[in-house]
């Protein structure tokens, strides 16, 4: 267990932590724990929500934005508009519809297509 001493702040205990360490039976260089594809899945999703976000707020469709992934619906007739994904292997079709409230409060959602 590490202790902290009073000048390291959280942020180097957590660092200390997690780096790598050289198992002395085998040799191998452990990076921390392995991470299962459902959370590597939800990774990828948050990533790629926050890039339609800002690329939202970039084109300056809407000031405040709601995420609507899980509603299949919107995901109807012609997208808003369309943009490279960023790892450039496909293609991303951002749909937007306006919320009751005005003021610039926009739902969206995207569908990835190769």
């Amino acid at each position: 267990m590490i202790q902290a001493e009073e000048h390291h702040s959280v942020q180097d205990i957590t660092v200390m932590t997690q780096a790598p360490r050289q198992e002395p039976d085998t040799g191998h260089v452990k990076r921390g724990r392995m991470i299962t594809f459902r959370e590597y899945n939800r990774m990828k999703d948050d990533r790629t929500d926050k890039y339609v976000a800002d690329e939202i707020k970039k084109r300056k469709l809407a000031k405040i934005l709601v995420n609507a992934t899980d509603d299949r619906k919107m995901v109807k007739g012609k997208p808003a508009f369309t943009m490279p994904h960023h790892t450039g292997s496909s293609t991303i079709y951002v749909y937007l519809r306006k919320m009751k409230p005005s003021g610039g409060v926009m739902a969206y959602n995207y569908e990835v297509k190769l």
